[in-house]
C-alpha cells in the first residue's frame, strides 16, 4: 500500500471516529453552533518529533532570527551610547531662565530650561461643539455597542501521527472603540452589527495657543502632549438636537456622554423632535437664531426645547448599533510647568542632534533641569534593557529553530523515538537559552568596548567564561558512557 493510500485510510478512520463521537462532518469538517458560540473541529497530520516532515525546515528561519537578533542588539547599544552622550551634552549646555520675563535675544537657538504658569484658551473638539477652557489636552472616545468575536484554539494529540484541533468562537456584546464587521464572523447569524452613526475610535487634541505667562514663551502642541493625568469631562454643554440622540451619564457616573442610536431609530425614553433644523442646511446666523427661537429654544442654546438635545437621568439600555461619545481632559497644572528644549522663534522646540536624536521635555511644576535630564536618562535605560531582552529572546528562538533537526532525527530511534525526541528537544531548549544569554552578553560587550573599555572588557570576559563553561559541560556529556 502506498503512503498516500495509507494516509487516506487513516483520514477516513479518524473522520468516522469523529462522526461517531461528535456528529457528522460538514464539508469535511465538523461544525457546531450553540447560541453565542460556535466550534470547528479538524484533524491535523503532525507526527511526534516531526517524523515524516523535513527535519531541516527550521534552519533558514533560525538563521534569519539570529541575524535579526544581532542587528537589533548592535543597533540598541549604539542608540544607548548616543543617547547618553546627548544627555551629557545637554546637562553641560542647558541654560535656565525665568519664564515670567521675555527671554534674552542671545539665547535664540540655544538649549534652555524655563518654568512658569501657563496661559491658554483651552482646547476645542473640531467635530463637536465641546470646548474646555483651561485644558491642555482633550480626548474624544467614540464607542459602538456591538457584537465581537473571540477565537480560541485547543489541540489534543489523538495518535502518534495526528492532532485533534478544536477552534471555538464566542460572541459577546459590549462597547468597543474598534469596529467589528459581523459579515466576517464565523457564525454571523444572530450576531449582526448595524451601521453606527459615528466611527468608533479615539482622537486626541492639544492646546495650540499655550504660552508661559509674562515671558510669552510658546509651548507647541507636541510638547503639551507630554502632559498626562486624564480626567473625565463630567458635564457637557447644551448641544443641538439630533434625531433620537440624548445626553446621559456613563454607567459608572463619572462623566456625561452623547448616546446616538442607528439612523432612523430612537433611544429608549427619547421622543422624536417635532421640528428641527436639517443638519444639511447652512443658514446665516440671523436665520438660524430665528429658527431656534421658533422651535422653543429661546435662542440662548441652553433651553430644553426641541432645538436642544434631550438629557436623560440614567444611561439608556444599549442595543447593537448604538454609539456613545465621551470626553476626557488634561488640565494645565495650577503650579505651572517646566520645559526643556531649544528656544527658536519664541517657542520651545526639540533640540535636534545628529542621527535623528532629539530632546524636548515638559513636566508639571518647577522641576530643575538636572532632574528632567535624569528622568530622560532613566527612560532611555529602561528602553535599552527592554530591547536587550527582546534581542536575547530572538536569539534563543533562532537557535531553537536552527537545532530543531536534532529532536526530529532522535524521533527515528526504534522503540523509544518519542521519548528520545522529547528529551533531545528539552536539551536543545536549555542549550539555546544558555547560548543566547552568553552570546548576547558578548555582543553587548563588543559594542561597548569602544565607549566604555573597562565595562566592555569585563562583560566580554564574563561572557567568554560562560561560553567556556557550557563547552566543558557539553564535552563531559559527550564523554560520559551511555547506559
Amino acid at each position: 500500500m502506498s503512503r498516500s493510500s495509507l494516509w487516506r485510510l487513516l483520514h477516513l478512520l479518524f473522520a468516522a471516529s469523529a462522526s461517531a463521537q461528535l456528529g457528522p462532518y460538514t464539508g469535511g469538517r465538523p461544525r457546531f453552533s450553540f447560541g453565542n458560540s460556535a466550534r470547528d473541529v479538524d484533524y491535523v497530520y503532525r507526527p511526534l518529533g516531526g517524523r515524516g516532515t523535513n527535519p531541516f525546515a527550521g534552519v533558514l528561519p533560525g538563521l534569519a532570527c539570529l541575524v535579526g537578533s544581532s542587528a537589533l542588539l548592535w543597533w540598541n547599544e549604539g542608540r544607548a551610547v548616543r543617547q547618553e552622550k546627548m544627555l551629557r551634552d545637554a546637562l553641560r549646555k542647558v541654560t535656565s531662565i525665568d519664564g515670567s520675563v521675555p527671554p534674552p535675544a542671545e539665547l535664540e537657538g540655544e538649549l534652555v530650561h524655563v518654568s512658569g504658569e501657563v496661559e491658554s484658551g483651552g482646547v476645542a473638539d473640531p467635530l463637536w461643539p465641546v470646548q474646555r477652557p483651561g485644558a491642555a489636552r482633550l480626548r474624544r472616545k467614540s464607542e459602538v455597542y456591538q457584537w465581537s468575536e473571540r477565537e480560541h484554539t485547543h489541540e489534543r494529540r489523538v495518535s502518534s501521527t495526528h492532532v485533534r484541533r478544536e477552534r471555538s468562537y464566542s460572541y459577546s456584546l459590549g462597547w468597543e472603540t474598534r469596529a467589528h464587521h459581523s459579515a466576517n464572523f464565523r457564525e454571523a447569524a444572530g450576531h449582526h452589527n448595524p451601521q453606527s452613526r459615528v466611527e468608533p475610535g479615539v482622537a486626541t487634541h492639544a492646546a495650540a495657543d499655550a504660552r508661559l505667562a509674562g515671558g510669552g514663551v510658546a509651548l507647541p502642541p507636541d510638547l503639551i502632549s507630554q502632559l498626562g493625568g486624564w480626567t473625565p469631562v463630567a458635564t457637557l454643554p447644551p448641544l443641538g438636537a439630533a434625531d433620537g440622540a440624548a445626553i446621559a451619564p456613563l454607567p459608572d457616573g463619572s462623566a456625561q456622554s452623547v448616546y446616538l442610536p442607528p439612523a432612523g431609530k430612537l433611544l429608549p425614553g427619547v421622543e422624536a423632535p417635532a421640528r428641527r433644523m436639517p443638519d444639511q442646511l447652512d443658514l446665516p446666523a440671523e436665520v438660524e437664531r430665528h429658527v431656534r427661537d421658533a422651535s422653543g429654544d429661546g435662542g440662548d442654546g441652553d433651553g430644553d426645547g426641541v432645538g436642544t438635545m434631550a438629557r436623560l437621568a440614567r444611561p439608556p439600555a444599549p442595543r447593537p448599533g448604538d454609539a456613545r461619545v465621551s470626553w476626557e481632559e488634561v488640565r494645565f497644572p495650577a503650579e505651572g510647568v517646566s520645559a526643556l528644549g531649544v528656544l527658536r522663534g519664541g517657542a520651545i522646540r526639540p533640540w535636534l542632534r545628529p542621527r535623528g536624536r532629539s530632546l524636548a521635555r515638559l513636566a508639571r511644576g518647577a522641576v530643575p533641569a538636572e532632574e528632567m535630564i535624569d528622568e530622560a536618562r532613566g527612560e532611555s535605560r529602561r528602553r535599552t534593557w527592554w530591547l536587550r531582552a527582546a534581542g536575547c529572546g530572538l536569539s534563543a528562538l533562532g537557535l531553537s529553530l536552527l537545532l530543531s533537526f536534532l529532536p526530529a532525527i532522535a524521533a527515528y530511534v526504534p522503540l523509544v523515538g518519542g521519548f528520545a525526541s522529547s528529551l533531545v528537544g528539552a536539551g536543545v531548549g536549555v542549550a539555546a537559552v544558555g547560548i543566547a544569554l552568553s552570546s548576547s552578553a558578548l555582543l553587548v560587550a563588543v559594542a561597548w568596548v569602544r565607549f566604555r573599555p573597562l565595562f566592555g572588557a569585563g562583560l566580554g570576559a564574563l561572557a567568554l567564561a560562560a561560553m567556556a563553561a557550557q563547552a566543558r559541560v557539553v564535552q563531559a556529556m559527550q564523554a560520559a558512557p551511555l547506559r
